[in-house]
């Protein structure tokens, strides 16, 4: 039988195990009344009844739900404390502020671009990324309320946003 790389491999995992194993039994304490106690804690374990939500404030070894519990429900708990962690400036980033995110009417002014307007009062429409849309009808649930001769005004709740033409308008004559 050949000797390959893979199983040199091997035998040295083995081997380190190995020695890994006769260290823990002989000099770390890995005895046989170790083994013994941990076995006698998971039988008082398995026969203890779970504590109640009194004695679990008491009680260090108390599951981590009963432990929740008593600390809401204790004197020194106030919601008014917690802090939110993502809304304060970062501690790491000396000098710097974290932005909030754009508002529904900056992401609209961003996303469309006003090409042309035509007339104006109740009759007029304006070109919106190639589309059509007259006085009246909604682009991305903003409301189209006025054309005017370089702008348009959507509305949706009490927000308003203006698109601007961003090419000068010439008029030959």
């Amino acid at each position: 039988m050949k000797v390959t790389r893979e199983r040199k491999i091997y035998a040295a995992v083995l081997g380190l195990a190995l020695v890994g194993l006769t260290l823990d039994l002989t000099i770390f304490g890995g005895s046989d009344e170790a083994h013994q106690d941990t076995a006698q804690a998971d039988a008082a374990l398995v026969s203890k009844p779970a504590p109640s939500v009194s004695t679990a404030i008491a009680s260090d070894d108390a599951p981590l739900a009963a432990r929740l519990a008593s600390a809401v429900n204790g004197p020194n708990f106030d919601p008014a404390t917690i802090r939110v962690p993502f809304s304060a400036q970062l501690p790491w980033l000396a000098g710097t502020q974290v932005d909030a995110p754009p508002s529904s009417a900056e992401l609209f002014v961003q996303k469309h671009n006003l090409t042309a307007v035509m007339g104006s009062g109740q009759s007029g429409y304006a070109i919106i990324d190639g589309a059509c849309v007259r006085i009246g009808r909604s682009l991305d649930g903003f409301k189209l309320t006025a054309v005017e001769a370089k702008s348009v005004t959507f509305e949706v709740g009490s927000s308003r946003v203006k698109l601007v033409l961003k090419t000068p308008v010439t008029v030959n004559d």
